[in-house]
């Protein structure tokens, strides 16, 4: 008899997991397989324009020479103006860059064109703002019901949570390396965590609650998210809960090696999630600083302790990623990390202006002296409307007390909306006002001050981007100094080093899948190590589809343990030479000149 567990999967999992091709039996994945195979054949009968051609340079001067010669303008490129042009490919003016590191290209999506990449971003963009509209839904009725402590609890589990929802909405988009992912990734987790931590905290409480020490109130509420941001995070990091079920749990229990391999990979991590919780953090200390200064004490804290467990879990704990280069911090640092500080800036001068957030502003009273029956209203959310209105008796002597106004039949006192900047004379009038002289003058040098920075930094960073594409359509745009000093020291002198060898990722495989022909390719520069019983050609898809215009029609037995001082497979004595070229090769092709030879 099969356990319940067994029997509610086949009944009920099972037929859906088979809509997406899982958990499909031997038959079925055999009869794919042969329908794949003649699809693919029948494709060997095309011709293929090249989506890519990288080529590797022997020296980073050669490289930089090559870059600087090839340069020319978009436009040039788009219309093949050849008019003063030296350098051409059989007469065709090429569009030549830099290519991202080898290990972060995904040769599989080389192809894809920029309107579809574009469109497939706006599909994700929205459902992320729709993630962010229901999280502030859901947080601001747990603030009304349990207080701010658990509403700091909840927004730290969403900013958890919400890489990985966003990772499952990349599925939906291609991306050419892991860089334009990992960005893709970082503005998406960065703009939830931003509004769900910092803006939406700072909406959901009332006006008049914005100062003050109870747990109701907006300093109470963030003092608790950076409270729970200091240990929530780091804890969970280092507990590394799925990766010790994985090795302690799981990986006894593998049925094969390749199995076991995967349970010891490491946990799974995006660089672009760790530099979100860095411009989070930084984010909401800004933003709040005016409010609180204190936060920049918790704000330090809590990136340093952030810093000792990421650093640990690095060694420790996740796995290996891609090198993606600089792009995601170049990225950050311009435009979100400088952002922040700009927000806060602005923020700061909103705060100035709408000083002591209690609605009330100087005015005249017709009241006389007497005793009052008043309505009074507790500011705690977590009471029921009933009981937070109470009645009291007061009594007013209108000759010894100040007149105030609060609200007229269109517009109460404070409510400026966003008119900017928020400096006394666009803020106030005659009805309505409420700020000392002291006030005035600090709130109106920083209402300018927070002007001046805003348009300075749109100038520099968003029209320096401007100004730089519309450069690069009339006029070849290579500028080298970004690359830092040439090194001098050559491609072949390096002995761990990736080249742009095609490979193929899987996530349930241990170790990636090679696309093309490596006879004569070095085996150092396949980017992994295969172990030493197991076959190389196992990894090559190349034998997975038979046909008769193949080099090599069968794998070689030999174990990589037999490759040992051996640096190309053709090398060895069980390699069947053949001169034969493949007129319609299937996948990539890779050549290797080496330095010195023919």
């Amino acid at each position: 008899r099969r356990p319940l567990r067994k029997v509610l999967f086949h009944c009920f999992l099972r037929p859906i997991f088979r809509v997406f091709n899982l958990y499909l039996d031997p038959t079925v994945l055999v009869k794919k397989i042969k329908e794949r195979t003649d699809v693919a054949k029948e494709l060997m009968k095309e011709t293929y324009d090249v989506s890519s051609v990288i080529v590797t340079f022997e020296s980073e001067k050669g490289q930089r020479c090559a870059l600087k010669s090839l340069q020319a303008s978009k436009l040039d490129i788009k219309r093949q103006n050849t008019e003063g042009k030296p350098f051409l490919f059989d007469g065709v003016l090429l569009d030549v860059t830099r290519p991202t590191e080898p290990s972060s290209m995904r040769y599989l999506n080389v192809d894809v064109s920029l309107i579809k990449r574009m469109i497939q971003f706006a599909i994700t963009f929205a459902i992320t703002v729709g993630l962010i509209a229901l999280s502030a839904t859901v947080i601001y009725s747990v603030r009304r019901r349990s207080g701010a402590f658990w509403a700091g609890i909840l927004t730290t589990t969403f900013n958890i949570i919400i890489p990985f929802i966003v990772n499952l909405l990349l599925i939906i988009e291609t991306h050419q390396s892991e860089d334009d992912r990992q960005r893709s990734l970082y503005i998406k987790v960065t703009l939830f965590r931003w509004v769900n931590t910092a803006i939406a905290t700072k909406f959901v409480v009332p006006f008049t609650n914005t100062l003050g020490a109870e747990r109701y109130d907006l300093i109470g509420a963030i003092n608790g998210i950076l409270v729970a941001e200091i240990w929530i995070g780091p804890i969970l990091g280092l507990l590394d809960i799925m990766g010790n079920i994985s090795k302690h749990y799981y990986a006894p229990r593998a049925t094969v090696k390749e199995q076991m391999f995967l349970c010891f990979t490491g946990t799974y991590y995006n660089l672009a999630d760790k530099y979100t919780d860095m411009t989070k953090l930084v984010f909401v200390c800004y933003y709040y600083c005016s409010l609180n200064p204190s936060l920049f004490f918790l704000g330090a804290i809590a990136l340093a302790v952030r810093y000792c467990s990421d650093r640990f879990c690095l060694l420790r704990i996740w796995s290996d990623r891609p090198n993606i280069g600089t792009q995601v911090a170049e990225f950050s640092r311009k435009y979100f990390l400088s952002f922040a500080i700009v927000a806060g800036i602005v923020v700061a001068s909103y705060d100035w202006a709408l000083f002591n957030f209690d609605r009330v502003c100087n005015g005249e009273t017709s009241f006389e002296s007497g005793s009052y029956t008043v309505k009074i209203f507790d500011k705690d959310q977590n009471k029921d409307e009933e009981d937070r209105v109470r009645e009291e008796t007061i009594f007013v002597n209108s000759e010894n007390s100040n007149a105030v106004r609060v609200c007229n039949s269109d517009r109460c006192c404070q409510n400026i909306g966003l008119t900017f900047p928020p400096v006394p004379r666009f803020v106030e009038t005659e009805e309505f006002s409420w700020m000392s002289d002291g006030q005035k003058l600090v709130s109106g040098c920083f209402g300018w001050f927070g002007l001046a920075v805003l348009v300075i930094f749109l100038l520099t960073v968003f029209g320096n981007t401007v100004y730089v594409f519309i450069k690069s359509l009339v006029t070849a745009n290579y500028d080298d100094s970004k690359q830092g000093k040439d090194q001098n020291i050559d491609f072949s002198n390096l002995e761990y080093i990736d080249a742009y060898i095609p490979l193929i990722r899987e996530p349930s495989l241990a170790f990636p899948l090679i696309t093309c022909d490596i006879d004569e390719i070095p085996l150092k520069y396949l980017g992994f190590e295969i172990p030493i019983d197991e076959r190389m050609d196992d990894y090559n898809v190349l034998f997975d589809i038979q046909h008769e215009d193949m080099r090599r029609s069968s794998k070689m037995r030999a174990s990589m343990l037999s490759m040992k001082g051996l640096d190309v497979i053709s090398q060895h004595s069980q390699y069947e030479f053949s001169s034969k070229q493949e007129t319609h090769p299937l996948f990539d092709i890779v050549k290797h000149w080496p330095f010195g030879g023919n």
